[in-house]
């Protein structure tokens, strides 16, 4: 007898949803652009629906996804929820601000199942993990019978559906044209054709209902690579929508998602200096990643005095041709320094706003009762951190703030770590980085209990980095505490995260006129849009 799986089913059932058949709960930290698509219950909810749909990060504040999947998580009061499961699922949930379905997306067939979404504009995730696409030439190389790594936020059986708490992960072979055919030809309604799609799955093990849009992934010599996504399936056998045939709707709709794409300035930058390393020099890079040559005729820093322009070699700029801005920054006079770095463009655009920010480190309170590798950590931020019980650091209940806690361990190893953090969900976070790799991001109000960090041979460098929340009313908190580092992880950590609705700025009347020509319209959390923009520039 056939087992015959509805496409659309694989997304529509919307209880509690996470995971594959015949997998294994696998690490969230291993797969940090793993998305779930949840909605906000109610206007006035703290609440999120259990999971909707799949998808995965790939940067720029992009989520790819099915495009079925779009009419289960409308952009109006939809979030994704971005690298966590289980008791984290409510962890880094971004509100949606845009959507772009495939043009040829035919839901009889799901020929090109393929949605982009934009995250809200204040929400983007800064130097956040993102899954790299395949390319033509690796996607060319695809044969049936190589293993394709499927990860699920759905049911654990297709006979009825019965989630699994954690993420789970799998490995299925790649089948054939021809085997994909005779298996799903007596219900499916049209032709398997392998340069649309892959197929792959059993009885035992493939993607289940609650999967759609979640990234699939093969191994080559670059890492993992983004392959495929879970689109539909029959008779056992899931049916994957292939990237590699949809690049360029894929660049040309993040290229309209992201508007003035002809520079890449580069990331802000943090620079934390201290009386043992009170300046460094810094080789901002600028890219011209349009098609046709710019010309940047004026380069300027403003803003506080502790960083400096030292010199720069831009001019005309080629595609895909860059340039460096060196700058020398110093320790700041007071707790922090910001400066914005500034291009001018021969057709009258300026890039601005690339945060240049100066924090001055020194000696963490209470460090004294922590234990010996710590001893030569320092700690800064906007705000003086406080002793936590003498066993942390602790910032409370303080809106627009970055703090910071940093040193070097020497591995292998492995950090651990308590820790409170709150921020609205969408705006802020608590990030840890090793080296310059972020390893764990948290958003929302977070309770992390020992997380283990593993530290790799060699010395490296661990920070700490909080940003509260910038664009709302919430106010944000950390705390920091309970710091070890051992051979081997001492306990089995956890991490526990809730959604925390944003609580937008008062608007009076005298704020926005609102010009209606006729029919129905609502002022949405867009129309914000101008108020916010004021409030950054003020506090700039």
């Amino acid at each position: 007898m056939f087992r015959y799986i509805i496409p659309a089913a694989l997304a529509m059932i919307s209880v509690n949803s996470h995971a594959v058949v015949g997998g294994q709960t696998v690490s969230d930290q291993d797969w940090p652009y793993t998305v779930s698509l949840r909605q906000i219950e109610g206007t006035e909810s703290d609440s999120l629906s259990n999971h909707r749909c799949g998808g995965a990060y790939i940067g720029e504040g992009l989520i790819l996804t099915a495009a079925h999947c779009v009419a289960l998580a409308p952009v109006e009061n939809s979030v994704a929820c971005i690298g966590g499961s289980g008791d984290a699922s409510e962890n880094n949930c971004y509100r949606l601000a845009d959507v772009r379905i495939h043009p040829d997306f035919e839901s009889e067939f799901y020929t090109a199942d393929l949605a982009i979404y934009k995250l809200a504009w204040f929400s983007s995730p800064d130097n956040y993990p993102a899954a790299k696409i395949i390319t033509a030439e690796q996607d060319a190389l695809i044969t049936a019978g190589e293993t394709l790594h499927i990860l699920g936020l759905g049911s654990t059986r297709y006979e009825s559906y019965d989630p699994a708490y954690q993420l789970q992960g799998a490995e299925i072979a790649i089948a054939s044209e021809a085997d994909c055919n005779e298996q799903t030809a007596v219900q499916a309604p049209a032709g398997f054709d392998a340069s649309n799609f892959i197929c792959g799955g059993e009885q035992t093990k493939g993607p289940a209902p609650g999967d759609s849009g979640t990234p699939a992934f093969i191994e080559m010599d670059q890492g993992m690579i983004y392959t495929a996504l879970v689109s539909h399936g029959y008779n056992y056998m899931g049916v994957f929508t292939r990237l590699g045939l949809h690049l360029d709707w894929i660049n040309s709709t993040r290229e309209e998602l992201t508007p003035n794409r002809i520079l890449d300035v580069g990331d802000d930058q943090q620079w934390l200096l201290s009386a043992q390393q009170p300046t460094i020099e810094h080789q901002q890079l600028i890219t011209n990643i349009s098609t046709e040559a710019v010309d940047i005729v004026a380069i300027e820093i403003r803003g506080d005095a502790s960083v400096t322009l030292i010199s720069h070699n831009c001019g005309t700029l080629n595609p895909n041709k860059s340039c460096e801005v060196s700058i020398a920054a110093q320790q700041p006079e007071n707790s922090y320094g910001n400066a914005f770095l500034d291009i001018e463009l021969s057709s009258g655009i300026t890039y601005t706003g690339v945060r240049l920010t100066t924090v001055a480190m020194g000696d963490i309170p209470g460090i004294a009762n922590w234990q010996s590798e710590f001893q030569s950590w320092l700690a800064g931020g906007k705000y003086p951190w406080s002793a936590f019980e003498d066993r942390g650091i602790m910032v409370p209940e303080i809106i627009e703030t970055f703090q910071f806690l940093q040193g070097e361990l020497t591995g292998p190893g492995v950090l651990q770590f308590s820790s409170q953090s709150l921020t609205a969900s969408g705006d802020g976070r608590l990030q840890v980085r090793l080296d310059d790799a972020v390893v764990l991001q948290m958003n929302g109000e977070c309770q992390a209990e020992q997380i283990a960090v593993a530290v790799p041979e060699g010395t490296h460098q661990i920070t700490f980095d909080y940003e509260g929340t910038n664009q709302f009313m919430n106010n944000g908190s950390i705390v920091l505490s309970d710091l070890v580092f051992n051979d081997q992880a001492s306990a089995t950590g956890s991490l526990t995260c809730h959604y925390v609705k944003p609580e937008y700025f008062p608007v009076s009347e005298d704020d926005i006129v609102i010009e209606n020509s006729g029919g129905s319209s609502s002022l949405g959390w867009l129309s914000l849009l101008p108020l916010f923009v004021m409030r950054l520039l003020r506090r700039r």
